[in-house]
């Protein structure tokens, strides 16, 4: 059984907004909009999706993909990067906030709030860590490991959180329990490929020389 129909339920909201809507399958959705547990369809993967660099929708952000993943837009509404490996039942999905709209807000203090939001929606949460995971690339990380039941589904989560100097970036990846010890090290893999997209140099254009009219 696939998990990703359930990750909707539980995904996280950006703090703004404060609660996530659920990307409900139309076919699926209970009046509430969660959806229901359903089998979807197998992306096939080609041999080229191993180190593809993956853009978020809001061109600013990225991670690379792993032979096997592919861009999975059906996880959250709201993530500007979103993966899966459907075949070993792995998925990440990134979620970017500025820094400009909040008030003296540590990385410490980001990861708590957008972590609780996470756990209350699962059954006997179980959180561990801090991780041994500081830095995602150049940049200050903390990373949890949060495990609990949806909907009588077991679910193991890394929650990591990324500070650069204008964002603060939720990194959610998860996968099934009994498959947790197998993927950590590519899911692991994958957060630490995640990074800011470069904005391109401004170029000033030439000057040109005034045109001489011709002698009369």
């Amino acid at each position: 059984m696939f998990i990703k129909t359930l990750a909707p339920v539980l995904l996280l909201a950006t703090l703004l907004l404060g609660s996530c809507s659920p990307n409900a399958n139309t076919n699926s959705a209970d009046p509430n909009g969660d959806a229901a547990p359903t089998q979807p369809t197998e992306t096939a993967a080609s041999p080229q999706d191993a180190g593809n660099v993956l853009i978020g929708s809001n061109g600013q952000s990225q991670i690379t993909l792993l032979n096997g993943w592919v861009e999975d837009r059906e996880l959250h509404d709201s993530a500007e990067i979103q993966a899966s490996k459907r075949g070993s039942e792995e998925y990440v999905i990134v979620l970017s906030e500025s820094k400009a709209d909040f008030q003296d807000l540590t990385i410490e203090q980001h990861s708590e709030i957008t972590r609780g939001l996470l756990v209350e929606s699962l059954t006997e949460p179980e959180v561990t860590g801090p991780t041994d995971v500081t830095t995602v690339g150049s940049n200050p990380a903390v990373q949890y490991e949060i495990r609990g039941t949806i909907e009588e589904i077991n679910v193991a989560y890394l929650h990591t959180t990324v500070e650069t100097p204008t964002n603060y970036h939720q990194i959610l990846a998860w996968t099934l329990p009994s498959r947790f010890e197998r993927n950590e090290p590519e899911l692991q893999q994958i957060i630490q490929s995640f990074k800011e997209v470069e904005a391109p140099a401004a170029t000033e254009s030439p000057v040109e020389p005034p045109t001489e009219s011709p002698a009369q």
